[in-house]
């Protein structure tokens, strides 16, 4: 029940986007959903050769750091904010805890 609420929440989050860029776009020459749907399509090609044939990657392993992150904020908020803005978590092993990435999983994991 909840995936399918979170698949409604992408798609309309989507949809949003799509018609704030389509507003946005002034050209009389329009190739705006030409280039949507090569990127999209493009974006699930390149998720179907990571999911087949890779064992992992960047992609992968920033997703279950940020996931752990997140299971931190559903235990201790006090450290999940602890860690998010000084990145100290005491007790808690994070893989990539001061390495440039870390923003990106931190992100992720506010969304998680």
């Amino acid at each position: 029940m909840h995936s399918a609420i979170y698949y409604v929440l992408n798609l309309l989050t989507l949809a949003a986007l799509v018609y704030a860029l389509r507003s946005y776009s002034h050209s009389k020459v329009n190739f705006f959903w030409l280039a949507l749907f090569i990127k999209l399509t493009a974006g699930i090609a390149l998720g179907l050769v990571y999911t087949n044939y890779y064992s992992s990657g960047d992609t992968f392993s920033f997703f279950e750091e940020a996931n752990r992150i997140a299971d931190l904020a559903r235990s201790n908020l006090t450290m999940y904010f602890d860690f998010l803005l000084f990145s100290d978590a005491t007790g808690f092993d994070i893989q990539y805890s001061w390495k440039p990435n870390v923003l990106f999983t931190k992100i992720v994991s506010v969304i998680s």
